[in-house]
């Protein structure tokens, strides 16, 4: 902000006391003639009495965190930035080290709002028609997608967007790049800074994302970097990482040691986690349909209890 001096004063001093600190009254002597000055000053001063009504009733540096982190989420598109300072310079420092690993991570994905990052592929095998994954699902992807061209089902991984959208009715935010046909530098880049700040992440496991690369292959990219971002909180990865695929069984899936050796690791991994199995819907079967649904149920349910937790679940 213009004058961050005042995230200084304001977070070493009660909004209730700062009046009767002479270097603070100083500063305003200097600078109140300013109508930004005034409006700024202001500005934090609000935000800090909402902070201390906040986290100082709180009992424990476990509760603050949490009070702190739900906080944040409320000012998210607002003025996230000055409440995340001031609580950063007033309060962190009374935190462990472990909460304030915590709060650092969790700040980092609440400013995002990137609580599901949707990982696809558009890949599929050479013909005509539409798209292999469109024609196995169609008769769920239907129910979600009412007015999919004929040169949707062609291009687009259309299953993902139907999950994307049962996501997104329970009113939680993601990330879902559906186009990769950017500058690479740009997409990585787009890629990277989403994975990195990502809560839950969802990979649509296809068996066309395991042949040799010809291109960047953006799924084993966006594999890497959430697990990466994912660890840094101990415990967590089990809770925060989805593979829902696109097969009936584990076998349906290519053998490890037959593929790309740069990705064997990454299939094994899938292999070992409780992936969620989506048995195609080819034909019409209303039975089918409402199993599938109520998997997909569970991943959306899943995404909600990680964000619960990441509020409220601070370390001790």
């Amino acid at each position: 902000m213009e004058y961050p001096e005042l995230i200084r004063f304001f977070a070493a001093h009660k909004v209730k006391d700062i009046q009767n600190v002479r270097e603070y009254e100083e500063y305003c002597e200097r600078n109140l003639e300013s109508f930004a000055f005034r409006s700024a000053r202001h500005e934090v001063e609000v935000a800090k009495q909402t902070i201390e009504e906040r986290l100082d009733a709180q009992a424990t540096a476990t509760l603050q965190v949490s009070q702190a982190l739900k906080l944040l989420e409320s000012r998210r598109g607002l003025d996230f930035d000055l409440y995340h300072e001031l609580i950063s310079a007033g309060y962190k420092a009374g935190w462990s080290p472990e909460q304030q690993k915590y709060y650092d991570h969790a700040a980092r994905i609440v400013r995002s709002g990137n609580y599901f990052f949707l990982s696809f592929t558009s890949r599929a095998p050479a013909g005509p028609g539409d798209k292999r994954v469109n024609r196995r699902y169609w008769y769920f992807i239907r129910n979600k997608i009412q007015r999919a061209t004929a040169g949707d089902r062609r291009e687009r991984n259309l299953l993902a967007d139907a999950i994307d959208l049962m996501l997104r009715d329970e009113f939680l935010e993601g990330f879902y790049y559906k186009r990769h046909d950017n500058d690479n530098s740009i997409v990585e880049r787009k890629l990277r800074d989403a994975c990195q700040s990502c809560l839950v992440f969802v990979q649509l496991v296809d068996n066309a994302m395991f042949r040799p690369p010809k291109a960047p292959n953006y799924c084993e990219f966006e594999y890497r970097h959430a697990l990466e971002f994912i660890s840094q909180v101990e415990g967590t990865i089990e809770h925060r990482t989805v593979f829902l695929v696109t097969e009936k069984e584990p076998q349906d899936l290519p053998d490890p040691d037959a593929v790309f050796a740069g990705y064997s690791d990454w299939l094994k991994y899938i292999l070992s986690k409780s992936a969620v199995y989506l048995p195609p819907v080819e034909e019409y079967d209303r039975t089918a349909i409402d199993e599938l649904k109520a998997k997909l149920a569970g991943v959306v349910a899943q995404v909600k209890q990680a964000r619960k937790n990441l509020l409220e679940k601070a370390p001790g």
